[in-house]
């Protein structure tokens, strides 16, 4: 929040903060700054789910420009005014910038966050590249025309985790373009232990799948690689299992994987620091089979979701009126 009030912009109307019933003291924290800031506004979400508190505060914003901002994260001062410059400049419908790592983080913190820069981890998307500018397929986070929402629609309310791949793959549909730069600087705080992280990858993997079944458009081969990886080994010792000559195949997949995770932990060592190397091949494979075994249970939900004929809450995008 102090990153946000600290904005230079000077045409900032309103900050919109949504509560998913926090119990945590989070909400007293919250009516403090309302009372000393006036053009704090605080939206109750009783269904904590991020898509919902997003919508709702699109609907409550009146701002030509919409820029949504996420808590696990802080902002330079001049994040506003270089998102609006941008939106200026290039006439995008969506611009943002690349993912900074924050730097006041503890050893598995940074580390997560330097696996997952990496382009073996989840970095070949450019939008990973904190110095690239051009126009991408998607951006973190992202300042939107107000226009984009009033003909593409909100964020689909059923995809907790992949609503911005789906909103930015139905604006490219549209005609409205996304750009990255890296004078927009926001600072992304990793998760802090292997628990929390393989949940959001397992959560990642299930949302890409069931993503697919209302917008092909929105994954790319980037997002399906986890599973395709976890059902390979998992069909190629199957295989071992029912005919013994197929090892030698088995141990050269796993042998070459292992050598990719060695070699870019190495790479991390001599880019970070060499104190990352001892653990960072192992976080490759921690992120790369939860969020396959997350794909996995997507497909399985997936075929409930069809089964049970609950397809269609997927299907709904929401509108500023509704």
């Amino acid at each position: 929040m102090e990153s946000v009030l600290a904005q230079d912009y000077q045409n900032l109307l309103e900050v919109i903060f949504a509560d998913g019933a926090s119990n945590d003291g989070t909400r007293l924290v919250l009516d403090d700054y309302v009372r000393r800031y006036p053009h704090i506004v605080i939206l109750d979400n009783p269904q904590r789910v991020q898509t919902i508190g997003l919508n709702m505060g699109i609907r409550a914003a009146h701002g030509d420009v919409i820029v949504r901002l996420d808590a696990h994260a802080v902002y330079a001062p001049d994040f506003v005014r270089q998102c609006v410059a941008a939106l200026e400049k290039t006439g995008a419908g969506c611009v943002g910038g690349g993912v900074n790592l924050a730097q006041e983080q503890g050893y598995l913190p940074t580390l997560f966050g330097l696996v997952q820069e990496h382009p073996f981890g989840t970095g070949v998307a450019r939008f990973r590249r904190a110095y690239y500018e051009g126009f991408v397929d998607t951006v973190w986070p992202g300042a939107y025309r107000r226009e984009v929402f009033e003909k593409v629609g909100l964020f689909r309310e059923a995809l907790a985790r992949t609503e911005d791949l789906d909103l930015h793959s139905r604006m490219r549909k549209r005609d409205y373009r996304i750009w990255q730069t890296p004078l927009i600087k926001a600072y992304y705080y990793s998760r802090s232990s292997f628990k929390s992280l393989a949940e959001q990858y397992f959560g990642n993997g299930e949302q890409v799948v069931e993503t697919l079944l209302v917008n092909t458009s929105a994954i790319a081969l980037r997002h399906l690689a986890p599973f395709l990886w976890v059902t390979s080994v998992t069909a190629l010792s199957i295989l071992v299992g029912l005919f013994p000559f197929a090892r030698p195949a088995l141990l050269l997949y796993t042998g070459l994987y292992i050598s990719i995770c060695v070699l870019s932990a190495l790479m991390i060592g001599v880019k970070s620091g060499l104190r990352y190397v001892w653990v960072a091949p192992w976080i490759f494979p921690w992120i790369h089979v939860s969020y396959g075994l997350g794909s996995w249970w997507g497909v399985i939900r997936a075929i409930l979701l069809i089964s049970r004929r609950k397809l269609p809450a997927y299907r709904v995008i929401p509108t500023l009126e509704s």
